[in-house]
Order: C-alpha cells, then structure tokens, then sequence
C-alpha cells in the first residue's frame, strides 16, 4: 500500500481494515480492492463513476480504468476470486 498516495486505514490484529483513499483521512470515500487491483469512486460529486488501478503497474501517471454505471456504487463492485476480472 506504500504505493499510493492517502491511503488510511485502521490496524485490526495485523490486517488492515476499513481502507479509504481520500484527500483526507477524515474522508469516507471507500475501497474495494483484490491482489492486483484497487477500485475506489473517481468523481465523488456526480456519482456513478469508479476508477480502478492495477497494482502491478504504478508511478506518476497511473493508467486509470474509468467504469461508469447508473447506480455503480462502490459498494457493490467486487472482483471475481478466481480470475483477474470485476463483476
């Protein structure tokens, strides 16, 4: 995690839990991540947009992938277990 930049979280038994990446750590924008990506909300303001990073690639200029949905809430995103895909 030492990768991205505002990233909080609260230490339980070793595991981080309850992750937000935010400007701020006072900010509850939410995450929702597997082992190789981290998908958190992109435009907070209009809703509906999710941004995802692949962790196996990073810098200054991440290569962002922008889902857009009606009611795509953070929430509700999850990553398939198996393969590298979202659901």
């Amino acid at each position: 995690m030492a990768k991205i930049k505002n990233v909080f979280g609260e230490p339980w038994e070793e595991v981080y839990a309850d992750i937000r990446i935010s400007p701020r750590a006072t900010s509850t924008s939410g995450i929702a991540c597997s082992h190789n990506k981290i998908a958190f909300p992109w435009d907070v303001v209009s809703g509906g947009l999710v941004g995802v990073i692949n962790l196996n690639k990073y810098g200054k200029k991440l290569p962002i992938l922008k889902l857009k949905g009606r009611l795509l809430k953070i929430e509700l995103l999850q990553f398939c277990h198996i393969s590298i895909c979202l659901l």
